[in-house]
Order: structure tokens, then C-alpha cells, then sequence
């Protein structure tokens, strides 16, 4: 899936239990949030089985700055928060059912 976004900065982490993220940005450097799943504690909304997501209020406790072409893999015990980046970017994400 290819993925566009003007989010300047994502107000919630994420986490999914039966597919591994993996994201890679194409036009800019995105910064990525991580914390362990089992360390987050604010749960925005239930579990969404039909999209595999549970959000989180919790904030990240690691950052990382993604280059362009180079990919970020996410699985179910990472919580993550993509989308960090200024203006507009292209993104890759390919979802690996586990």
C-alpha cells in the first residue's frame, strides 16, 4: 500500500496483533515512536479486529529517524507511532500476516 500524509505529528501509538508493519518512507525522513506493547496502558479505543489496530494515548519512550528507501518493522509487541515527519510524504507499508 502506498501511503500519503500531511501529519505533521501523530497524537496516538498504535499496535496489531496479527499482522507485522513494515514502513518504509520515500520522500522524506520520518521519525518513528516506539514503546513495548506491554508497557502501554492508555487505550484510546477497543481493539479493532477487522483492521488489526488497537490506538493508544501513551507517548513513545524511543525515537527513530527513518530515511528514504531504508524500512522500520514493527511487530506485534511494538507499539509504534509513524507518521512523524513535516508536510507532505510518500510512504510504503507492507502488512505480513503472522
Amino acid at each position: 500500500r502506498l501511503v500519503g500524509s500531511e501529519m505533521c505529528i501523530r497524537d496516538s501509538m498504535e499496535t496489531h496483533d496479527k499482522y507485522i508493519d513494515i514502513q518504509m518512507p520515500l520522500t522524506a525522513v520520518e521519525t518513528m515512536g516506539w514503546k513495548a506493547t506491554n508497557e502501554l496502558k492508555e487505550p484510546i479505543a477497543p481493539y479493532n479486529p477487522e483492521k488489526d489496530i488497537t490506538f493508544f494515548a501513551d507517548k513513545p519512550t524511543t525515537y527513530i529517524d527513518v530515511q528514504p528507501g531504508e524500512f522500520a518493522i514493527f511487530f506485534p509487541e511494538d507499539g509504534h507511532a509513524p507518521g512523524i515527519a513535516e508536510g507532505n510524504f510518500r510512504k510504503v507499508i507492507v502488512k505480513v500476516k503472522i
